[in-house]
């Protein structure tokens, strides 16, 4: 009995097959970052790219470009170069404009020149946004789920704007909650302890965009392109219900995205949905940028604040 048991051993292992895929490898590349609003001035990241067979203990994942030529051009032909900064960081005190199409190029030496074009969304107001206070659900399970160790509230919200005709739209939803924190010291001293935090999951709940168990947090505007629209939406807030936190302020912010910055969010939610899937096919996250790696998008928002 004791030698079927080696033989029956000895031909599970004799099964085991071992394949070399060779994974092409064409030489590091420049990877770029850059999503840039109205609200701020130009930022571009720049670092090298790692293959993926690369065992040197001394690279980083993000090993940064400090020495390159980085240029915005206009659609007038105009060009503002950003010089360098520290940790592959390039900064120019300019802003770009919502509704106007960009293109950047960048340059260093032992890399080829890498270049991407994007357009900034014009900024897509806020008609009216309410809370429906009656609809809140306390410590509500996700799904297939126990409830949740820190008590969570899904708030029904929706949110009202005017899509505008003619061409494609993007859009995302976030609320931030700003709230007090009041404790007592070692001094046995009252201390109030201002804060900001974002609402840890926003989704719509409208059928005509995605089932609700799949918890869409982007959305284009396929289903009511050019007309006033109302979203539904489900704000999950997991702050501890408790009379030391008091609630000062609430802000829904109406994030119009460029179909870049759409695609990529997209690809990055699906390649995390995926992390630890050893059967999950592989998750290529989106890129704009040719002869290269990254993103170059832009996005604008408008918003609507409650004060307590």
């Amino acid at each position: 009995m004791r030698k079927l048991c080696w033989i029956c051993l000895v031909l599970l292992m004799s099964c085991e097959l071992i394949v070399d895929v060779k994974v092409p490898y064409e030489g590091d590349k420049i990877v770029l970052n850059a999503i840039q609003g109205p609200s701020g001035p130009w930022t571009v990241e720049l670092t090298m790219s790692r293959y993926i067979l690369d065992k040197r203990q001394d690279r980083s994942p993000y090993d940064p470009i400090t020495i390159a030529e980085v240029t915005i051009y206009e659609e007038d032909g105009t060009s503002n170069r950003l010089p360098h900064g520290a940790l592959g960081y390039y900064y120019i005190e300019k802003f770009p404009e919502e509704g106007r199409k960009y293109r950047i190029v960048a340059r260093a030496n032992g890399f080829s020149d890498i270049d991407a074009e994007m357009t900034v969304p014009k900024t897509v107001k806020i008609i009216d946004a309410e809370w429906d206070s009656t609809g809140i659900d306390r410590n509500p399970p996700p799904p297939g789920q126990s409830p949740p160790f820190i008590p969570a509230f899904n708030i029904p919200l929706s949110v009202t704007f005017a899509d505008p005709p003619g061409i494609k739209n993007y859009y995302s939803i976030l609320v931030y909650t700003h709230f007090v924190n009041t404790y007592t010291n070692d001094q046995t001293q009252e201390v109030q302890h201002d804060s900001a935090t974002a609402v840890t999951r926003t989704w719509i709940t409208d059928p005509a965009i995605g089932n609700e168990e799949d918890r869409k947090m982007r959305f284009s505007d396929n289903a009511f392109e050019g007309s006033t629209y109302t979203a539904k939406v489900i704000a999950q807030s997991q702050l501890r219900e408790s009379s030391a936190v008091d609630i000062y302020r609430v802000e829904v912010v109406l994030v119009s995205l460029s179909e870049e910055y759409f695609r990529y969010e997209e690809s990055r939610e699906l390649y995390f949905q995926n992390n630890g899937d050893p059967f999950a096919q592989p998750i290529q996250t989106f890129s704009n940028v040719n002869n290269g790696l990254g993103i170059f998008a832009g996005y604008t928002n408008d918003k609507i604040t409650w004060d307590r």
